[in-house]
Parts: structure tokens; sequence; C-alpha cells
């Protein structure tokens, strides 16, 4: 697997959580917890296809040293995209070179996203109390 980490304005996260999701057919929207007072909106626009799966149902990703220590990578090559396409499976994107692969963890969710943009993140919530 080869992975490209993003840069965001998220620079530190402690016990990170995926806290909900809304698609409304091009987008999805994701609520993001990267510390227990910082909330966050991830928004992918154009989007081709997503998973939301337990991080358990990933293990196979998890000995991978290009993912140790992020929360969010653009999957260049060997991820769900590429492993569809392997397995006879008929993935728009592998024909469409416009579209990416962007994975986001968590300690209990990750979702996989196919997107033609980089994602637009912002702060909903910053408690200092």
């Amino acid at each position: 697997m080869r992975v490209k980490e993003l840069k965001t304005i998220i620079k530190e996260y402690n016990h990170p959580e995926i806290i909900g999701m809304y698609y409304n057919l091009s987008e999805v929207f994701i609520n993001y917890v990267a510390n227990p007072n910082q909330i966050f909106e991830i928004r992918f626009k154009n989007v081709a296809g997503f998973r939301c799966l337990d991080e358990g149902d990933l293990t196979s990703y998890w000995g991978k040293k290009d993912l140790s220590g992020k929360w969010l990578v653009e999957i260049t090559e060997g991820g769900w995209q590429d492993s569809e396409y392997v397995n006879g499976n008929c993935i728009v994107s592998k024909q469409d070179s416009e579209i990416r692969e962007f994975l986001i963890m968590s300690e209990n969710d990750c979702i996989s996203i196919l997107s033609t943009d980089d994602p637009e993140i912002a702060m909903t919530l910053h408690n200092n109390t």
C-alpha cells in the first residue's frame, strides 16, 4: 500500500472518533472529534463512493508503516479501490483517473472515500473549559 499524508488544520489528535456522517448524493460530511474539546466537519465533494468499517475489519492495513501516526491519508496504491478492481468488481474510479481514494481513521471506525477533490475541513466546536 502507498499513501500520501494530507496536511490539514488538525495538527494533534488524542483518541480520535468519527461521531457522525451525512451523505447527500454528491457530498459526504463527517463529524470528527480530534481531541475531547475539538470537533471538526470534514466535507468531500464529488463523491463516487464511500464505505465505513470498524477498524478491526481493516486488519490488513494496520501493519503498514505508512499509516502509523496518521489520521487522514490519500491512498495512491493498494487500497479499497485496487482490491475491488482485482476481485473483478466494477468500480467507476478505475476508469476515471480523476477519482482519488482517501482514508479517515479513528479508534473505532474508518471511512474510505472515493472523490475527485481534496477534503474541506472546518472546526465546528472548540471548548477550552
